[in-house]
């Protein structure tokens, strides 16, 4: 069986079956002490097509699907961590715009890595803290308006 057969799910269901990753059910995993941390990759030509987005957009976009996933865990974000993999021939102007993306979105980045690629990987880990434990609280009955105080 190959990865495009099993999919996704099918992968992290085996992964766990063996024994080799545990509890993986949601895009974030909650840490003691209600540390959350969630992370994606963004592959060229798989993920993206730089003559279809910008370095800026592209940064944003991957600071924004990590900073999606920590507040659907109800956590409030502490930093990113960006690790970069690059050819030897990207403009620096290209990379700092890239920067500049994630930086759009209020969130430091406060550490990672580069290294040199044949085409751009992006993967970017959020990490935040939750006070509910990981739990979103819904104040009110779901469909319905809360009534304004009297």
């Amino acid at each position: 069986m190959n990865l495009a057969e099993l999919g996704e799910l099918g992968l992290l269901a085996e992964l766990e079956r063996r024994g080799l990753a545990r509890g993986i059910e949601n895009d974030a995993a909650e840490l003691a002490g209600g540390i959350v941390v969630t992370q994606d990759t963004l592959v060229e030509g798989v993920h993206f097509r730089l003559d279809w987005i910008s370095w800026r957009d592209l940064g944003w976009r991957a600071a924004a699907v990590n900073l999606s996933d920590l507040a659907a865990s109800g956590a409030t974000p502490d930093g990113l961590v960006v690790s970069l993999a690059l050819p030897a021939d990207t403009a620096l102007h290209n990379v700092l715009e890239l920067y500049e993306g994630m930086a759009e979105t209020g969130v430091s980045v406060i550490g990672g890595d580069t290294s040199r690629a044949d085409n751009v990987t992006l993967s970017v880990t959020a990490l935040g803290r939750s006070a509910a434990g990981g739990r979103v609280t819904i104040g009110t009955t779901l469909g319905r308006p809360r009534r304004p105080p009297a």
